[in-house]
């Protein structure tokens, strides 16, 4: 009789270390993606903190642009608490268009 309540208070305790083990592998894994998140969001910062200068120089002119819109869109829906979780993203605003180039005259040939 001894071995048989031995046996299942063996096994509820192997029970209760893969419980364990498994809540600290999920805990574990959101603290990770939580962690990457927090890294790309420095890392706009960082790009938006760079002068437009050296964006220009870069070729990441529109980098700010984007950047912009999304923190002011990340700002919204911190501030706005009150709506259900649920709620679709606002629609993108369309870019402004561009102005077409004016075509270049063709070169008269010297004499």
């Amino acid at each position: 009789p001894t071995w048989g309540s031995q046996s299942s208070r063996f096994s509820i305790l192997i029970m209760l270390v893969i419980l364990f083990l498994k809540v600290t592998l999920i805990t574990l894994c959101i603290a990770l993606c939580l962690g990457n998140n927090s890294k790309r969001e420095n890392e706009r910062r960082h790009k938006y903190l760079l002068s437009s200068a050296d964006l220009r120089e870069n070729d990441l002119a529109h980098e700010r642009e984007t950047i912009v819109k999304r923190s002011k869109a990340w700002r919204k829906l911190k501030s706005d608490k009150s709506s259900p979780p649920d709620t679709p993203a606002p629609p993108k605003e369309p870019d402004a268009p561009k102005a077409p180039k004016a075509p270049k005259a063709p070169k008269a040939p010297k004499a």
